[in-house]
């Protein structure tokens, strides 16, 4: 009696990943966000920019801190920022139903909002939500940064902080379709590397 052999598939990684986009210029405006309208790109780029990120980072070669890393580090970018973003809600919400809170009211019942009643609880709320934002912040400056050097686009540091800054999600979503030519790729929500495989 014999026994069947599994049939084994194997999936090759790149070893340098990012390397086939196009170079001098990005494929398409920071405004093309609705190019791809109905697709997981648009999708991710709107409602999950933190995943789409994460996803952009593991193509370009860069670990989830923004800095170089090989190939097959790079496959855990993803998630590794998901990660982070997902334990912060969670903090975040553990706060929100473990200490008090209180309707606190400015401008004259204008604008009304949930406050900790404990003045220190509120401060550090504050600060791992700062604190989060700032990570976010700087590592979509980094990976701007590196997708615009290794594409050989014309733009400094100053102008990746300032798109990071001021058009976060625009930006992701240019990396995303920088790094990508979804005319030829079918893309996907919540793989490593936002392609379908």
């Amino acid at each position: 009696m014999s026994e069947k052999q599994p049939i084994l598939h194997a999936v090759v990684v790149s070893a340098e990943p990012g390397n086939d986009f196009p170079k001098g210029k990005w494929r398409d405006g920071l405004c093309d966000c609705f190019s791809y309208c109905c697709r997981p790109i648009c999708w991710n780029t709107w409602c999950f920019p933190s995943c789409l990120l994460g996803q952009v980072m593991g193509r370009v070669g860069l670990d989830a801190l923004g800095e170089p890393t090989t190939a097959q580090l790079a496959r855990n970018t993803f998630c590794r920022v998901v990660s982070i973003m997902v334990a912060t809600y969670v903090v975040l919400f553990a706060m929100y139903e473990y200490f008090p809170t209180e309707k606190k009211c400015y401008d004259d019942d204008a604008l009304c909002v949930d406050a900790f009643v404990n003045p220190n609880v509120q401060t550090l709320y504050n600060v791992i939500e700062g604190l989060v934002s700032l990570y976010m912040v700087i590592i979509l400056c980094k990976t701007r940064s590196a997708i615009r050097k290794k594409s050989g686009i014309d733009g400094n540091g100053c102008g990746d902080c300032l798109y990071s800054w001021f058009c976060g999600l625009c930006s992701v979503g240019q990396m995303a379709r920088h790094t990508a030519d979804y005319e030829t790729q079918d893309d996907a929500c919540f793989t490593f590397n936002g392609l379908a495989v």
